[in-house]
């Protein structure tokens, strides 16, 4: 035997205990020599976990433990020193011996021994341990004491009661417990034990340790965890109780209840005490004669089945009868999972070991009075059974005897097949079966106790409806029907069927059809009919795979096909039905346009018929067939050929599923002939279920083709003809056309100008002013021919003198010939105009004209459309003067005629349409936004010049001549000009004609020179080279000038003082001087007349300072002094006292009259006391003050910010501290600052703060050097430290109360009574208080018949008393206290409102 310790094991369980632990095992082994783990983990909580929390009888109990710190790898045959997994029962602890699983699991299997005894022959059953041979009978003789455990095992008073070997291991393990074996990874051939058998090894079936349990008992099992996740040893525990659970039966996963009569029963028994096994799936049988299994009629409203003496039902589902004892019939049970405990009745075996469990249709009941006899399971000869309750010759069919709510119980003992076993409710020993007393007691109460089981099933029968998802059929969709009947869902495992419904077409014969539920257990019932194009209606078939009812049905009676559907409810005695009728849609057609050009290559015709769409799942095909060929198909007629080949076919031949008839008819527009035209194409529909299917039909074919009906000759097909297209719909007979024309739509041309300009060069050079453009438009939706690019478009361009003749015909001067001419050198050449867009259907082309600048010169033509743009020599300008410039275009829709030119052949005259242009001069007009105005005005010239808007796609520039002159009104044409300018004027914006120009009136700026000055007249002036009055006989063009004019006037100067109206005798002051008339003037040449103070006398005449010479504004500063003598005149400082007036003077040479004008202001001089405000009436400690002075003679300078000083003291900084406040902005007058104030606790205050304690007045001093009289003065202003409250809310008093002597309220005072009149006092300031208490007792007169006093009251901060004072009235009556809060009767000063109470003396 091999005892070698696996120290690794060791080692790891005493690493994770602690660190010094882990150091003195580490030296120990060492010394040892032996190996050290090379590595540890955090330690952690083993887990104990059980099979069951409950077992009972023979079943086997499944221990794990789980825990990493002894998950090692062991070494292959060597002792596995197995954790600590203690039994303990009521009496005593035993350990229980387990083995490794991989990763750390250890696995032990325990059973109740007494179980093993009864189970076990041969062979002893158990190796026991000497500690649990006791007593000199029973186990102490049959197991002598010398039966010892192998080494590893607990030694004597430690051991487990057992362990199964030898034979038994085979009878008991390996059969009936642990049938999936032992972990792999272990083995036991190293454990033997003394007299074993050889047979049933344990390294084979493993082992199972048997001890005795009690029924009834909780039993513990433990772990003992040597080292927590703490690094402690832990018991992990966990209980399970030795006791029977009562079985429970009941039908299907989800325990229904109710079936119907001939019902599928699928039954599942939850019976733990059958778990033998907790590692495999297991299995039992019930049979009739050992478990008693039996079937019994409850109630029922059936009298026969009622009143029946034996209501015990037989089985005939395995040709053995429910109560023939003789013959064995049993049910068998699996389990649905290892170790769930719930089995499921899966066949009726042996007869059927596929079948289901058990058929309500294979009960009968039993017509005789008496049952079969109970022990041997035999009928007499007299008895007789097989009266069906449930009698169907078929499917929904026969008769039943089940009523609806009747009920059936089924029972059973669930008891297994073992020798010992009975139907109890206490355990006292074994017996056998059948038997009434017990039959042995050697073993004490180790018996199995069983409790039957039984489930009751309420009987449902329903009467079947039926609901469709449409009552009505199309060729499109389909059409669900769905049967809802309880009574057929049999099975609850499996899709039911219905075969009991009848469809019938037109009151044909009736299909059966099968419906098949939609899903196990719902007990509906669906099919779907469908209707087909057919060539004529053939019926109904039924697809079983697709539970589909198809029915095919011609065009030509669909429309009146109906299907009507009945379901015979044989159960529930009654008839579900409806109707569906077949419904039709109009068939329509429609074309892409509703009129062609002559030269369009096609039509797109779209054809929609829903009812051609019998196929949902693909694009279905058609023929489209225009003909007047016969159609040779006798089912379209009671003769041969009786009918066309014309119209829409399923397919691609002419057939007889035919959607409708189809005819294309050409009318001739000039004879109104008609003729049926042939077409024939193959179409696919456009899409999966769309029932849309659209031809492309050439017209180019239909123009050659012959007559459909013979005839030499194509038809034709020419502008003013049109085609009718003609659909009759199969289905409903009715009819759709569309009628188009050919020809289209009639062209029109149009421009974007009403006429065509002349321009001559203008005389500035290098500008190219005479090219004219003007664009021709032509819409046209018939020559949109591809909407999917852009299309091209020829016209024709002619070009007329004055006199109508068509020119062009030179190219540079040179006359050519005809085929150059051929080539596009004539006037009326081909021009291409281009589509605008992707199907716009309009077409633009653009074009010009070079005019020359006199009549003789030769203007051309230029074609934006050429690549290289020829230039095409015309007539003589004064020949070209009311020409015109025409376009034309050929088109069959019009209704007029044009000439289409030829050169070798005579003009051919064509319809079409035509548009030209008049080629005219205009009258000029030029005017400006103001007649008069002075420099630095802003002015508009306007001029209108059709002749020069010479492209309607841009803005055009027009030049303007300006001339002025050095006088005020208009000069003559002999004056010379001072100055003049070429200006460009812009179009207001593309295509108007008419061109602006702003210009401002400022001397040396564009357009104007230095010369530029006030009392000036300026004229502006456009030339027209081509008037309205030009013509080509006679002088030809005809020239003009258009102008207008402006006067510059002087202005009248003003000033503007600042201050405006007030200034300290210390200041500054600054004139603003206007005059535009001095524009471009520098600044240091501008003087002042005179400047003066009346009280002083003195005088000065300052030179500008800086000044703005574009507008003719000038800034001059004026530096003041009081006066303090004689003062000297212009010495730069006007001395001046504190009221005087100072006078301002400036000569303006020219007025707006153009005269001499002197401009005068005046400002006075005056002191003021400055005024001192704070953001804030009160202040706390930690805030900051901000201070505002106003003075005005403080701003001493009006073009800076200056400052000033004023003083902060506090009752607790007397010193105080000075601060700095700035002006808020130059000239403002207004100065302002910020002071802290800081707790005294905070030492001494910085430059900026100031030492401030609640109840602090903070006093704020301003020493103004000027006054109101001119003097020096200080001003004052206090705020507080503290709430910013009125005196009345500092100490306000609570509302009086009437109280006696001891303090209580009276209600009702009396005469003789000493009575108190008290209010509560609160300080509500941040500072002490001492105050007066008053109050004052009046009667009903108001007289007052008592006064009294409290003085001297010291209130701290939010502190608050009650006084009160004493009053003996001596009368009855109605009194009013009033009771009064005053700093002193002295000072009188209230700190709280005036509270009063009525009351009464009695």
């Amino acid at each position: 035997m091999n005892y070698s310790l696996n120290t690794n094991w060791l080692f790891s369980k005493q690493f994770k205990a602690a660190t010094a632990t882990l150091l003195l095992a580490a030296s120990m082994l060492m010394m040892m020599g032996l190996p050290i783990a090379p590595s540890a983990q955090a330690a952690a909580t083993g887990t104990l976990t059980l099979s069951s929390s409950q077992i009972f009888g023979n079943a086997s109990l499944s221990i794990t433990v789980t825990d990493s710190d002894i998950g090692v790898q062991e070494l292959k045959d060597t002792y596995n020193p197995s954790v600590v997994i203690e039994f303990t029962n009521a009496t005593k602890t035993y350990q229980i011996n387990s083995t490794q699983n991989t990763g750390g699991s250890w696995v032990a299997y325990i059973t109740n021994a007494a179980w093993v005894r009864n189970s076990c022959t041969g062979a002893p059953a158990l190796n026991i341990s000497a500690s649990d041979v006791v007593g000199s009978t029973g186990d102490a003789v049959t197991y002598p004491t010398n039966k010892r455990p192998n080494a590893g095992f607990a030694t004597e008073g430690n051991g487990p009661n057992g362990i199964v070997s030898g034979n038994c291991a085979i009878n008991y393990v390996k059969n009936h417990h642990l049938i999936s074996g032992v972990p792999s990874t272990r083995t036991y051939s190293n454990l033997t034990f003394a007299a074993e058998a050889s047979v049933g090894d344990i390294p084979e079936f493993g082992y199972i340790q048997a001890f005795n349990m009690t029924r009834g008992q909780t039993i513990t099992i433990t772990y003992k965890d040597a080292s927590d996740s703490d690094g402690a040893a832990k018991d992990v525990s966990t209980t399970f109780t030795y006791k029977e659970t009562k079985a429970t039966l009941y039908n299907t996963e989800s325990k229904q209840t109710t079936v119907t009569p001939g019902a599928t029963l699928r039954l599942y028994l939850d019976n733990p005490d059958a778990n033998q096994d907790p590692t495999e799936k297991e299995s039992f049988l019930v049979f009739n004669n050992t478990n008693q299994f039996k079937a019994t009629i409850v109630t029922s409203s059936n009298a026969t089945l009622q009143n029946l003496t034996n209501k015990t039902l037989n089985y005939f589902g395995s040709a053995a009868h429910q109560g023939h004892k003789g013959t064995i019939f049993r049910l068998n049970f699996t389990e649905t999972g290892v170790n769930t405990g719930i089995f499921k009745c899966s066949n009726s075996a042996p007869a059927s070991a596929s079948s289901v469990c058990l058929e309500l249709e294979n009960f009968h009941y039993n017509t005789s009075a008496v049952g079969n006899s109970a022990a041997t399971g035999a009928d007499g000869a007299h008895l007789t059974h097989g009266t069906h309750i449930w009698n169907y010759t078929a499917d929904n069919t026969g008769s039943s005897g089940w009523k609806d709510g009747d009920t059936i119980k089924l029972a059973l003992l669930p008891v297994q097949d073992h020798n010992f076993g009975y139907h109890a409710t206490t355990c006292s020993g074994a017996r056998a079966y059948g038997a009434d007393t017990i039959v042995s007691t050697a073993y004490g109460t180790f018996g199995t106790c069983y409790n039957s089981t039984s489930l009751t099933l309420t009987v449902q029968e329903t009467v079947g409806t039926m609901t469709t998802t449409s009552t009505a059929v199309t060729s499109a969709s389909d059409v669900t029907v769905d049967i809802t009947d309880a009574d057929m869902n049999h099975d609850p495992l499996v899709k039911d069927t219905i075969n009991k419904v009848f469809v019938e077409l037109n009151n044909s014969s009736p299909v059966t059809v099968t419906a098949t539920e939609t899903d196990v257990n719902s007990s509906i019932f669906r099919f779907t009919i469908r209707s087909t194009i057919g060539a004529y209606t053939s019926g109904c078939s039924y697809s079983t795979t697709a539970n589909r009812l198809t029915c095919t049905t011609s065009a030509a009676n669909a429309g009146d096909a109906i299907f009507d559907i009945t379901y015979q409810d044989k159960y529930g005695g009654s008839t579900a039905a409806s109707t569906l009728t077949f419904t039709t849609t109009t068939a329509t057609i429609s074309t892409d346009k509703t009129s062609y050009d002559e030269t369009a290559s096609s039509i797109k015709l779209t054809f929609t018929d829903p009812d051609g769409n019998d196929n949902s799942a693909a694009k279905e095909q058609v023929l489209f067939n225009s003909t007047k060929q016969k159609h040779f198909s006798s089912r379209e007629g009671t003769t041969a050929g009786d009918r066309t080949c014309s119209g829409i076919f399923v397919g691609s031949t002419c057939n007889a599923k035919r959607l409708a008839n189809f005819t294309i008819t050409s009318i001739n527009g000039t004879n109104g002939y008609h003729d049926i035209r042939n077409h024939s194409a193959l179409v696919l529909e456009s899409g999966v279920n769309t029932g849309i299917w659209t031809t492309s039909i050439s017209l180019s074919s239909l123009r050659t083709a012959l007559d459909a009906a013979g005839g030499a000759g194509p038809l034709g097909l020419a502008a003013g003809d049109s085609l009718v297209f003609n659909v009759k719909d199969a289905f409903g007979g009715t009819s759709d056309n569309v009628t188009v024309t050919i020809g289209g739509t009639v062209g029109e041309l149009s421009f974007d100008r009403t006429d065509f300009p002349i321009t001559t060069y203008h005389a500035t050079a290098g500008k190219n002013m005479s090219r004219v453009n003007a664009t021709v438009t032509l819409t046209d939706a018939d020559k949109n021919t591809n909407v999917n690019a852009r299309d091209n478009a020829t016209l024709r361009m002619i070009i007329k003198n004055a006199t109508g003749g068509q020119v062009g015909t030179t190219s540079g001067g040179n006359a050519i010939t005809p085929v150059q001419g051929a080539l596009g050198h004539l006037s009326w050449y081909n021009v291409t105009a281009t589509e605008t867009g992707v199907n716009t259907g309009v077409f633009t082309l653009k074009f010009g004209f070079d005019w020359g600048d006199s009549n003789s010169d030769i203007p051309t033509v230029v074609n934006y459309s050429s690549p290289t743009r020829e230039h095409q020599s015309l007539d003589k300008m004064q020949d070209m003067v009311g020409g015109q410039v025409c376009f034309e275009w050929a088109d069959g829709a019009s209704s007029t005629n044009i000439t289409i030119a030829r050169l070798t052949t005579a003009n051919t005259a064509v319809k079409g349409v035509s548009k030209c242009l008049d080629i005219k001069g205009h009258d000029a007009t030029i005017s400006s936004s103001i007649s008069t105005g002075k420099l630095g005005d802003t002015f508009t010239v306007t001029a209108t010049e059709p002749d020069f808007n010479r492209d309607t796609e841009v803005k055009d520039t027009l030049y303007m001549l300006l001339i002025g002159t050095a006088k005020q009104t208009a000069p003559a044409e002999t004056d010379t000009a001072k100055y003049n300018s070429t200006i460009a004027l812009t179009e207001t914006g593309v295509n108007t004609g008419e061109f602006t120009k702003t210009i401002t009136l400022e001397p040396g700026k564009s357009p104007f020179g230095t010369t530029l000055a006030a009392n000036q007249y300026i004229r502006m002036r456009i030339r027209d080279n081509a008037t309205s009055n030009s013509f080509y006989s006679g002088s030809g063009l005809a020239r003009a000038s258009a102008t207008t004019a402006i006067t510059v006037e002087s202005t009248t100067a003003t000033l503007a003082i600042t201050p405006t109206t007030d200034v300290g005798p210390d200041g500054k002051i600054y004139v603003k001087l206007v005059d535009p008339d001095l524009m471009t003037t520098a600044a240091s040449s501008v003087q002042l007349t005179q400047v003066t103070s009346n009280g002083t006398g003195d005088i000065e005449k300052p030179y500008a300072s800086n000044g703005t010479t574009s507008t003719g504004t000038y800034w001059f500063g004026i530096t003041m002094a009081r006066s303090t003598g004689t003062p000297t005149d212009e010495d730069g400082t006007l001395h001046v006292n504190a009221s005087d007036v100072i006078y301002f003077y400036y000569s303006d040479t020219a007025d707006v009259t153009g005269t001499l004008q002197v401009v005068k202001a005046s400002l006075n001089v005056k002191t003021e006391s400055g005024a001192i405000t704070t953001d804030k009436a009160n202040y706390l400690v930690g805030d900051f003050a901000e201070i505002t002075v106003v003075d005005l003679d403080a701003n001493t300078s009006p073009d800076s910010k200056q400052s000033i000083t004023v003083k902060v003291v506090t009752d607790s900084w007397e010193i105080g501290t000075s601060i700095t406040l700035q002006e808020t902005a130059a000239d403002s007058s207004t100065f302002t600052g910020k002071i802290e104030f800081i707790a005294t606790s905070k030492g001494v205050p910085s430059s900026s703060q100031v030492s401030a304690t609640v109840g602090d007045t903070v006093t704020i001093k301003y020493t103004d050097t000027l006054c109101d009289d001119n003097a020096k003065c200080t001003i004052e202003v206090t705020t507080k430290i503290g709430q910013a409250l009125s005196k009345t809310e500092q100490v306000p008093a609570g509302t009086p109360e009437i109280v006696d002597t001891a303090g209580n309220a009276m209600a009702s005072p009396s005469v003789g009574d000493i009575i108190i009149v008290q209010a509560s006092v609160t300080n509500d300031d941040d500072v002490a208080h001492t105050v007066t208490f008053l109050v004052q007792i009046k009667n009903s007169a108001g007289e007052v018949v008592n006064l009294g006093w409290v003085r001297d009251i010291e209130l701290a901060s939010d502190e608050s008393q009650t006084p009160g004072l004493s009053w003996l009235p001596d009368s009855a009556g109605t009194y009013t206290a009033e009771v009064y809060v005053w700093t002193s009767i002295s000072e009188a000063e209230a700190l709280s409102p005036v509270k009063s109470v009525t009351f009464t003396i009695a």
